[in-house]
């Protein structure tokens, strides 16, 4: 209604401005008229009969053009409630607003989509953008005030919208590699190695996405590509069975008895075992399975048996009073090999115990459980 009245106020100011130019033109008829009459009276005899009265009245001139004035008012107020052809929206059966021109009802639907129609994600293709709700363009004569401005509507039929957009993900998933098993006649049955390790292989997806203002309400596959197959884990087993003397990978104590001597300097010198004492003659066993690989006299050891694991381990039996083992025979974890003595460079009734790891002697405490 505002507007309506600014439209009233605006036809009202433009006919003061014409009844004054209306008003204006009838003096200057009256003023014309007077000076004529008064050069026609200078000019002939004033005893001529001239009736004065019967030449132009001046009076009924200006109220002939008041009286036009008078029409031309009551024509304009007629015509202030102008009325236009318009385009006018609407969304759901409510009339959102009316439009001079449809293009202005096409930018407010593009405004309100805009933001569904890019996407951040460089995987992400949008690939329709659409309204779900029912929308009406009637073209009707409507009054001039009720002409809507595009940023008049847009915050109120924004709720009222619903925005369809159809998407294309593509993504990248990993396919799982499979284990083959091999095997092996010439391995143990107890072993296994790792041939090779598995890879992923690669798959391409495409999934279509439906979303409702950017909300998922669906979702599907629809394609699906290998771009990279995988490659299976391969295990060799062992099939050949496992004999008793085969090693387990770990120690026992070779006797059980009071640490004497540890690993490291002594006196000197680099002492590269432990010293376990115990009664002359009692049992040393084998730390872990394997092949005597000698047995004999050595040096300062005096009587020693050393036994090949055949892992890369090797472990020594020095100062023994007896050797149950020879060469190439094969003992297994436990078993006894040998008896507690005194020979070589000894103080004592004692086993001297070394760990040799791929050539090089280890401390034995680390190894023993």
């Amino acid at each position: 209604m505002n507007k309506r009245k600014e439209i009233k106020t605006i036809l009202a100011c433009f006919m003061i401005m014409s009844i004054l130019g209306m008003g204006f033109t009838g003096l200057k008829v009256q003023q014309v008229n007077a000076s004529s009459k008064a050069v026609y009276m200078n000019n002939v005899s004033t005893e001529e009969d001239i009736d004065i009265e019967n030449n132009i009245d001046i009076e009924d001139e200006v109220n002939e053009i008041l009286e036009g004035e008078k029409n031309f008012i009551e024509v304009l107020e007629s015509k202030i409630d102008i009325k236009i052809k318009a385009y006018t929206l609407i969304v759901k059966n409510e009339r959102i607003g009316s439009f001079q021109t449809p293009g202005e009802i096409d930018e407010i639907l593009k405004t309100i989509k805009a933001p569904f129609s890019k996407s951040e994600d460089e995987n992400t293709k949008i690939t329709n953008v659409k309204i779900l709700d029912k929308l009406e363009v009637v073209e009707e004569e409507v009054y001039l005030e009720d002409i809507k401005k595009k940023e008049e509507v847009l915050d109120y039929i924004r709720p009222l919208i619903t925005v369809i957009t159809t998407e294309e993900v593509e993504w990248i998933k990993d396919i799982d590699y499979e284990t083959e098993i091999k095997e092996d006649p010439n391995m143990y049955d107890t072993k296994e190695t790792l041939e090779a390790k598995g890879v992923p292989g690669e798959n391409k997806i495409i999934t279509q996405q439906i979303k409702h203002n950017g909300k998922i309400i669906e979702k599907q596959v629809i394609s699906e590509e290998v771009m990279k197959s995988p490659t299976n884990r391969v295990i060799v087993k062992g099939t050949k069975e496992t004999p008793k003397t085969a090693p387990t990978g770990s120690f026992v104590m070779p006797t059980r008895g009071r640490l004497s001597s540890s690993f490291g300097e002594r006196w000197g010198r680099m002492h590269r075992g432990i010293d376990i004492a115990k009664e002359n003659g009692s049992d040393i066993k084998a730390a872990d399975g394997g092949v005597v690989s000698f047995s004999g006299v050595m040096g300062t050891y005096g009587n020693m048996i050393e036994i090949d694991h055949e892992n890369g381990y090797k472990t020594r039996y020095a100062h023994c009073s007896k050797l149950l083992f020879s060469p190439g025979e094969g003992v297994y974890q436990g078993q006894v090999i040998a008896k507690v003595g005194s020979t070589g460079r000894s103080t004592g009734p004692h086993v001297h115990f070394e760990v040799i790891k791929n050539g090089v002697h280890q401390n034995p405490s680390n190894y023993l459980e």
